[in-house]
């Protein structure tokens, strides 16, 4: 809120200046363009500031396995999965602008507002590197770690993928961020380390970026379905870690 209110304080002061400054011009049209993702970088910057205290906290505690280190398995395991989910991700897609067509309509402006589908150096830097540091922490660490307190860990991970489909705010996204959040969670839990969950949650929003390059849409993610599908099955039953 803070981070909100400063943005629209910048925007009305750079207002006047904008027609008389060229440099003035160049940083309004940089809000612009990019506020949102100078917005969220900073507010996971500041989380994580904070958050560094915390993990200190639990890691003194020996609550999860911070110090394990993936094995190639590990590493192909989680990139596997990450690539599965964000093909099977572009299906639930495909399927709700089938469905729901003003729902998608909605949701396809919000991407094109946020420059989806032409990424930047501040759209990766957020998408691929700060968002799922900082979510994963929130949402299958904190949110789940607390709900863990009072119910069973399968209840506690519904309830912090529900917050998390609701954090972002609209039908579409929200309904594939809940299905995601709970798998999420499962992968945090099998890695026993958030560790997993956050390779998994980068990969998903790289290729998402990327899969947006590859022709046909539909072929494109059923042949990397697939193989990722099949590499999973034999990587699952090597040691994740060394």
């Amino acid at each position: 809120m803070i981070l909100g209110v400063g943005y629209g304080i910048a925007w009305i002061l750079l207002a006047g200046p904008a027609d008389m400054f060229p440099a003035a011009a160049e940083i309004r049209n940089l809000l612009e363009s990019q506020g949102v993702y100078l917005l969220s970088i900073l507010a996971n910057v500041i989380f994580l500031s904070f958050g560094v205290f915390w993990y200190q906290a639990v890691r003194k505690q020996k609550m999860t396995g911070y110090r394990k280190k993936f094995s190639p398995a590990g590493w192909g395991y989680g990139i596997c999965m990450g690539v599965a989910l964000q093909a099977v991700s572009g299906y639930f897609l495909m399927l709700a602008a089938l469905l729901l067509p003003k729902a998608m309509e909605e949701y396809g402006q919000l991407m094109e507002s946020m420059g989806i589908g032409a990424p930047t150096v501040l759209s990766l830097l957020y998408s691929v590197l700060a968002a799922p540091v900082a979510e994963e922490l929130i949402y299958r660490g904190l949110t789940t770690k607390i709900f863990e307190k009072a119910f069973s860990f399968w209840t506690a991970n519904v309830m912090q993928a529900a917050l998390f489909g609701l954090m972002h705010m609209n039908l579409i996204q929200s309904s594939y961020a809940f299905l995601l959040g709970i798998l999420l969670g499962w992968v945090a839990r099998k890695y026993g380390t958030w560790k997993g969950s956050i390779l998994c949650h980068l990969v998903i929003n790289l290729s998402g970026n990327l899969m947006g390059f590859l022709p046909y849409p539909f072929l494109s993610r059923l042949l990397l379905l697939a193989v990722s599908a099949a590499l999973l099955i034999p990587l699952r039953k090597k040691t994740l870690f060394k």
